[in-house]
């Protein structure tokens, strides 16, 4: 998952993610690739195993609609970006919006595709454990907060206090979400989350797991 597509080789190298990929598979686990799990592909499933275990990640970016927001990139399409060899073009000047761990990897990311000056900004102290934090900032980064976004535009971001950082391109990484379009509503909160009981099991369909 994230660990083979998005965590910079720097901070996993490859080939412990290889060894540790071979000694699971060496346990007998049978994996199928190239698989769409679709409503009828799960209902599969779940009619022919005792259980089944959903570990899909979370690959749907969070963005928040800021003016100008369709300027903003996905932090973690770029990072997706940048494990593939594409080399995404940064400019000089990256403004990454968040301060959590993955915002760490993409300042990372922006550093490795030749950018000269990375800021990220955050709302609240940031959520980055220090050890990133330190890395974070023995690259030159600079974290800036509190800071409220206010507009993007092709200068860079904006801030609510009318503050301008200047950016080539501006990240967003404040989060994700999993896409359980495979689930029928049944399964789902309001907000498109699994139901969970007291019990932490999964409910939907008249059905327990």
């Amino acid at each position: 998952g994230k660990l083979k597509q998005v965590i910079p080789n720097e901070r996993l190298a490859v080939e412990v993610l290889e060894t540790e990929i071979k000694r699971i598979l060496s346990t007998g686990v049978n994996v199928h690739t190239d698989t769409l799990v679709d409503k009828k592909k799960f209902k599969e499933l779940t009619d022919k195993f005792d259980a089944v275990v959903i570990a899909i990640g979370a690959h749907i970016p969070v963005v928040i609609p800021f003016e100008g927001h369709e300027k903003l990139v996905k932090g973690l399409d770029f990072l997706k970006e940048v494990n593939k060899g594409l080399n995404p073009k940064v400019g000089e000047k990256v403004v990454v919006i968040g301060a959590g761990n993955a915002a760490m990897d993409v300042v990372i990311g922006a550093y490795e595709m030749g950018a000269k000056e990375v800021t990220a900004i955050d709302i609240q102290k940031p959520a980055a454990f220090d050890v990133e934090i330190e890395h974070f900032k023995m690259l030159g980064a600079k974290i800036l907060w509190p800071r409220f976004t206010d507009k993007i535009t092709d200068e860079g971001v904006y801030l609510k206090d009318g503050t301008l950082i200047e950016a080539d391109t501006v990240i967003i990484a404040i989060g994700d979400r999993p896409n359980f379009e495979f689930l029928d509503r049944d399964w789902l909160t309001e907000k498109g989350l699994v139901k969970m009981n007291e019990y932490l099991q999964c409910e939907g369909n008249n059905r327990v797991f």
